[in-house]
């Protein structure tokens, strides 16, 4: 069972994988899909936003840096 947050408020995540990514924040946490941004002419995603309740502007935006990317330095 998702642990659903009461709310958010505009949370910018850089992901290796948006689709994955995706996946985990809507089973998990239960959130709602506002909208899915793609690559232009392509259909490989480069964003999703996702939000608490499905009728406020989105609460975390998913933007993915792909596999390749570098870690993050400590």
């Amino acid at each position: 069972m998702p642990y659903k947050p009461a709310g958010l408020d505009h949370v910018n995540i850089y992901v290796r994988n948006a689709v994955r990514s995706h996946q985990w924040y809507t089973d998990v946490f239960g959130l709602h899909t506002q909208d899915i941004a793609k690559h232009p002419g392509t259909d490989k995603v480069r964003a999703v936003f996702l939000a608490c309740d499905p009728g406020h502007a989105h609460d975390i935006a998913l933007f993915e840096v792909g596999d390749d990317a570098p870690l993050q330095e400590k």
